[in-house]
């Protein structure tokens, strides 16, 4: 007789960041929406995309190819998908190229997890969906990483404003 407990699986949404399979589970994907008008956040790092309005909450958005060191080679379209994340307490958007599809995977069959789920790590282990390698992404951490107090960095001096306001003189 076998004792073995069968593996619940672990749904995961996947998609394209440039030509880089990566996948979220699906437990932290509030929803998906295409591309809307976003507001600009003057101060930010270049891969904060800007501020969304959804149903009257201002969620902060990233481009993840971007926030991972990959170049944006082209433009956004209405037809862009944004990944509404959450952990709960906070909400990002994630810019992404294609969204692939749902998949469920086994959670022991998650490979790499001793050396990308690390503290500072954007990855948490790769998996193998559609025969392709597929890179898991730590919503977690970016999460964290990403709250908007922590995303702007200004570099106000108000001596220098009223330098620049007294020139004018």
């Amino acid at each position: 007789m076998n004792n073995m407990q069968p593996t619940t699986k672990l749904p995961v949404m996947h998609f394209l960041i440039k030509n880089v399979r990566a996948g979220i589970e699906l437990s932290h994907i509030n929803k998906v929406i295409l591309l809307p008008e976003l507001e600009p956040v003057p101060g930010g790092p270049v891969y904060l995309a800007g501020l969304l309005n959804l149903a009257g909450k201002s969620i902060t958005v990233i481009d993840l190819a971007m926030c991972l060191g990959m170049e944006r080679s082209h433009r956004y379209t209405l037809e862009t998908p944004i990944i509404i994340c959450t952990d709960e307490q906070s909400y990002l958007g994630i810019i992404v190229d294609k969204i692939l599809g749902l998949e469920a995977i086994d959670p022991m069959e998650i490979q790499m997890k001793d050396k990308l789920d690390q503290p500072d790590s954007p990855f948490m282990g790769v998996a193998t969906i559609a025969n392709n390698l597929t890179l898991l992404i730590n919503i977690k951490n970016i999460l964290e990483r990403n709250s908007l107090l922590e995303t702007i960095r200004y570099s106000f001096d108000p001596k220098l404003m009223i330098k620049t306001a007294t020139s004018y003189e």
